[in-house]
């Protein structure tokens, strides 16, 4: 483990209660599920901007406010508050947090981490360039509409019966994503029983490294994270890869890729082809709006296509890894043509655009992303995408707005 800067203190790992957040219907005039965001439109910079401005309360007002053009995201929260759009509870606590996507159902509990946190681990490396865009949006972390997503693996569950299991949700939303409901844990002995649950364990960050990175970097002042702990033996999350999509790459090129094994795919066999990959091989399938092709190397042979750029490589990242360490600097695609999708099919459409190709690697076993974070090691930046995901903007932290 890491040492702490040495003008940081770390404390106990254990969730603070805190007073959240919410956009109020009845005032809005508008459904939560239109106001609040599922986390894959995020990946959609046009249909975000059409969205903010079709509703003077979304959420993404909070979350991207250079994107839609207003005010800081402080400012906006405070005119929500005053005008009653944005409600906040009136005692603090945890939240339990249920949600369901694709026959997929997740349980966890939000509340606010004092940072920097010991034995919260990150499994992604971050980029310089997106951290700096965090910092713009982020602000000084005084308004956080969208939760971190940490992973926890304990024996004991984070949720276990407490008293107000029958009591109504704050939010509860119907989407056709899913289904998504937030409630409070607001005895003192049920947000008790999950700290004790979290005593002596560690975290693993699924989601929002750059956020996390941030709001915990050296030299701020002491902060809060709004972080949502996910049950994870009790959850049914699954790892899917993040599609790239590189522009003007020449097929041409890639098929004279020395020691490349391509074949053409059928339709829709693109996972089947990554999951039958014999082991010591590397594979990864490549697309665009009128094909499919899988193609495989050894590690060797996609070394020996140069030198290339240095990508930080663990032995459950080697695809991603040689991808961009190797493959893409051979095809001539330098990193800023280098784009990311939420699909596969979204990724085949955006290459048709920009005359290139999609290219997708084997994603690990979350136990394997999770035994990596505690080693210390990172996977390149987007190597997993850990779904299903939670709604954006159902509950908000605001310690810049409201007490404690």
């Amino acid at each position: 483990m890491t040492s702490p800067p040495p003008d940081r203190e770390l404390g106990a790992l254990q969730l603070q209660p805190f007073r959240g957040l919410h956009l109020s219907p009845a005032v809005t005039g508008r459904d939560l599920a239109d106001v609040t965001l599922d986390p894959p439109a995020l990946w959609d910079f046009a249909a975000m901007s059409g969205l903010a401005a079709s509703s003077d309360h979304h959420v993404l007002r909070l979350l991207a406010p250079s994107l839609t053009g207003g005010s800081s995201a402080p400012e906006t929260a405070a005119g929500w508050l005053a005008s009653g759009a944005l409600t906040a509870e009136r005692s603090p606590g945890l939240y339990a947090w249920r949600w369901s996507s694709q026959g997929r159902s997740v349980v966890g509990v939000a509340g606010a981490l004092p940072l920097p946190a010991p034995d919260v681990w990150p499994h992604e490396q971050v980029r310089p360039g997106l951290l700096a865009e965090r910092a713009t949006e982020l602000g000084s972390g005084a308004v956080q509409a969208e939760p971190i997503l940490l992973l926890y693996d304990g024996w004991q569950p984070l949720l276990d019966g407490t008293p107000e299991d029958d009591s109504p949700p704050l939010v509860e939303v119907q989407a056709p994503s899913g289904s998504h409901q937030v409630s409070a844990i607001t005895e003192p002995e049920s947000v008790a029983a999950v700290n004790a649950a979290l005593a002596g364990s560690s975290l693993v960050v699924a989601d929002g490294h750059h956020r996390f990175a941030l709001l915990g970097g050296r030299g701020r002042p002491r902060t809060r994270a709004f972080v949502l702990v996910v049950d994870q033996p009790r959850s049914e999350l699954t790892v899917g890869p993040i599609p790239r999509v590189a522009g003007d790459v020449d097929w041409e090129k890639v098929w004279s890729t020395p020691g490349a094994r391509l074949v053409e795919l059928a339709e829709d066999t693109e996972a089947d082809f990554l999951a039958e990959g014999p082991s010591g091989r590397l594979r990864w399938v490549l697309g665009d709006p009128t094909r499919t092709v899988g193609l495989e190397m050894t590690p060797g042979a996609a070394a020996a296509l140069g030198p290339g750029r240095s990508e930080p490589c663990g032995p459950i990242s080697a695809d991603i890894c040689s991808l961009h360490a190797h493959l893409l600097p051979w095809w001539g695609v330098p990193p800023e043509r280098v784009h990311y999708a939420h699909s596969w099919d979204s990724a085949r459409t955006d290459a048709g655009a920009r005359r290139g190709l999609a290219v997708a690697g084997r994603p690990p076993q979350l136990r394997e992303v999770m035994a990596a974070a505690r080693s210390g090691t990172l996977l390149p930046h987007k190597a997993t995408s850990i779904a299903p995901k939670p709604r954006a903007g159902l509950l908000m932290l605001g310690d810049g707005l409201v007490g404690f």
